[in-house]
């Protein structure tokens, strides 16, 4: 696994990235030609390969939707302190795979929206 500051890079570019894709989307432009995929790569270097992939990338989208649905002054202000949030909560659910707990995604999302709303 690499390292937490090669991690939180990755996740501030992917959310940035999701961040200006939307404001494309938001002018009428078609933007399929810039996804980055970065959420496969950083999956991946966090050891997710072999652990219900398809779920955790699900919980992944969705939840990197909602940091960036935000105000983009407020997503400019706090856009690192989100990074680190999503980078714990990456790691709660690699040790929870790893421990055979049943941790519910739908838990894990509305431990982040909670996060989120204490930021505001």
């Amino acid at each position: 696994m690499i390292a937490r500051k090669e991690i939180l890079l990755l996740l501030l570019a992917d959310m940035r990235n999701r961040k200006l894709l939307s404001g494309l989307q938001a002018a009428g432009l078609d933007p399929e030609d810039f996804y980055t995929d970065l959420s496969d790569l950083i999956l991946r270097k966090m050891g997710f390969e072999q652990y219900h992939q398809e779920e955790l990338c699900t919980w992944y989208e969705q939840t990197m939707d909602h940091l960036i649905a935000s105000d983009i002054r407020y997503f400019n202000e706090h856009q690192r302190e989100l990074a680190s949030n999503m980078y714990e909560m990456l790691l709660f659910k690699k040790d929870a795979i790893q421990q055979k707990q049943s941790v519910s995604l739908t838990c894990w999302g509305k431990e982040m929206v909670r996060k989120i709303k204490r930021l505001g």
